[in-house]
Order: C-alpha cells, then structure tokens, then sequence
C-alpha cells in the first residue's frame, strides 16, 4: 500500500510540473504575441495586382517586395503608428501611415496610380543584410516591358526570351530556348500553373502565348525550388491577365502574320479577359495567285475569369486552346491523288482559390 501511495505522489508531482511549464510557455507565448500588416498592391486603373513592387516599413529597416498576386505581409511589429512606403517603377509613390492595436493584424488594400515620372540622378546605398534573399537566376518581365521590345512581324516572348544572357536558339526559325546549355525539353514551362508540353505553333517557329494576354513572365535559369521539380535546366512562369475591373475596354492589333484581339472588362466581385489570335496566310494565298503549296494556319484564345468576392479569397478560372491546321491536296491532271491533313494543339484549364488563413498563411 505504502508503495502505491509513493506512485501515486510521484504521479501527481509530474503531472503538476508539466501543467506549470505548460502554463508558463502559454505565458510567454502571449507575452512575445505581436501584430502586423498585410495586404495587396493593386493597379489603380484596371485592379491587376503589381507584382514585384517594394514595400518599406519606414525607420524599422523592414522590407518586402510583393509577391506574383500582389500580396504582402509584416509580422512582429508591436502596437505603434508606421509609415507604409510603397514604389513601383511607372507608378507614383504611396506613402500612409498605419496603426497597429492590441497585437492585431491590419489588413490593407493600396491602389497605385499610372504616371510617367522623369527621374534625375539617382545614387543607391544600402547596408549588407545576411537575410537578403539572392535571386541571381530569377528573371520578371512585365508586359509592358515585352511589348517594348522591337520585333520584325510580329511580338514573340520566347524570341525576346532569347536576348537575354545566358539564353540561345538552335537557329533563327526557332523558338526553342537552350538555357545555361539545356535542351528545350528540358525546361518547365507553366501557364497560370499548368504544364504546357508543345508550346509552339508552326513547327517551332511561333510560341503559343500571346503577348496581348499576358500579365507577367517569370524566369528561373538555375537553382529553382523543389515545386518545380521534373526539369534539370529552366523554368518558365507565364501568368495571364485578371482582366481589367474598372471599365470595360477592348484592343486589336494586325501584323502582317496574325490579327489579335483582347476584350476585358469588370462584372460582379471580379473581372474577365478574353483574348484571341489567327494567322491568315491560308485566307491570303489564293487570294494573290499562289498555288501548290499547303494550306496552313494557326489560332489560339486565352479566357480568364477573376472573382474577388469575399475578404479572404479569390478564384480563378483559366482557359486556353489552341490549333495548327495544315492540309495539302496534291493533283495530277486536275485530279486529287494525295489528301494530307494534320491537326495539333493544345487545351489546358486550371483553376485556383486563394485563401488568408492569416496574414502570415497564405
């Protein structure tokens, strides 16, 4: 009996101990809880988001750069008045300043407006930080800046992918990407998340992506995460436009290869994109005499629809697809004796849903 009631004591002497050092960690835990801010940085004219702006907590040496969805957080911060600096190239600055109460996260929305801004001389500093996070192999290019790019015919991404260093061609006719030496089937190339396998039209010598639908163009030459695995030299990240949800609006534009066509606009808690592009070569040939030669062409439509409905989630919906046609009819004394028709393409959806469990899971 003695023996049991030595267990018994020795029982319950452990189990008070673990209770106070649970206690004690709960404790220091509230003790050390502190708030934060977190929130998007939209386009002020059409709501898409602005990936890669800069975010400064000002007089704190804290930083952020917005992520692909224009989203930001800081944590740690203990309750006190911050000055939020945000800068984007193109854009004029943003600077407010935000409370933080009771160890709470402020969640905030910040719109920057469209401005042309001439720039005098600029002279960077900036103390070494060993946390800063080097992205030597990683490559953004927005849009705009692809649009820019002078082309001969026509705007191709993968052709203007192929000036930059580091980055070669098998030949002129083709868009295939040899990056740091890799094949181009070595390289992942992603469309609003979905694998694409065949990314060109014409035998190699257009790429399926219309610049016109494209928000951003990320490129990774080595050292890419783990969630890109299944490649050994590259990966490409081409992300479609959300669509503009202030005003609706259109745009056409006709080279001498293709005639493209974008249409976009605001519905309810959202916005869509439509895009589409053909080649008219088949429709022009006969038109100016040329015979004997195969009849061809190629289109391709992108569709996107953004629903942004409640705080804490958006939805995504994307579609492509696109079609190589190639037929040829060879006659002998005005009679068919050869019949030959090719089709290939491309079809990809996806969808994703985009949920703040709390500032800092997102």
């Amino acid at each position: 009996m003695e023996e049991w009631d030595k267990l018994m004591m020795r029982t319950i002497r452990f189990v008070i101990i673990i209770c106070l050092l649970l206690s004690l960690q709960v404790s220091l835990f509230a003790q050390a809880k502190k708030g934060g801010i977190a929130g998007y940085i939209l386009d002020k004219k059409t709501r898409e988001p602005l990936v890669g702006a800069n975010i400064i907590v000002v007089n704190t040496g804290l930083g952020a750069v917005a992520n692909k969805f224009g989203y930001f957080a800081f944590s740690n911060l203990s309750d006190n008045r911050y000055d939020i600096q945000v800068s984007f190239i193109g854009y004029t600055n943003f600077l407010e300043k935000i409370t933080v109460n009771n160890n709470r996260f402020e969640f905030i929305t910040i719109v920057l407006k469209p401005e042309i801004i001439a720039l005098d001389e600029i002279e960077v500093t900036a103390n070494f930080n060993n946390k800063t996070e080097n992205k030597l192999s990683t490559i953004f290019l927005p849009a705009a800046r692809i649009k820019n790019i002078p082309a001969i015919g026509e705007t191709d991404i993968f052709r203007n992918l192929q000036l930059l260093s580091g980055i070669q061609s098998a030949n002129e006719l083709s868009t295939g990407l040899y990056i740091r030496g890799g094949s181009p089937d070595q390289n992942l190339i992603l469309l609003d998340g979905v694998t694409v396998y065949n990314p060109s039209h014409f035998f190699g010598f257009f790429s399926i992506f219309n610049n016109e639908a494209i928000e951003d163009i990320k490129l990774i030459k080595g050292g890419f995460p783990a969630e890109y695995g299944g490649r050994l030299s590259a990966v490409l990240d081409i992300t479609n436009k959300n669509g503009n949800s202030e005003k609706f609006c259109t745009s056409v534009s006709v080279s001498m290869i293709s005639s493209k066509l974008l249409v976009e606009g605001p519905i309810k808690n959202g916005s869509y994109m439509i895009s589409g592009r053909r080649t008219y070569f088949d429709l022009f040939a006969p038109l100016a005499g040329i015979e004997d030669i195969p009849d061809y062409y190629f289109f391709d439509y992108n569709a996107k629809l953004h629903i942004d409905s409640f705080a804490n989630d958006k939805f995504t919906l994307s579609l492509y697809s696109g079609r190589d046609s190639f037929k040829y009819q060879e006659q002998k004394n005005g009679i068919p004796t050869n019949d030959i028709r090719i089709g290939w393409g491309n079809r990809l959806f996806s969808g994703r849903w985009i949920h703040l469990f709390s500032p800092k899971l997102y």
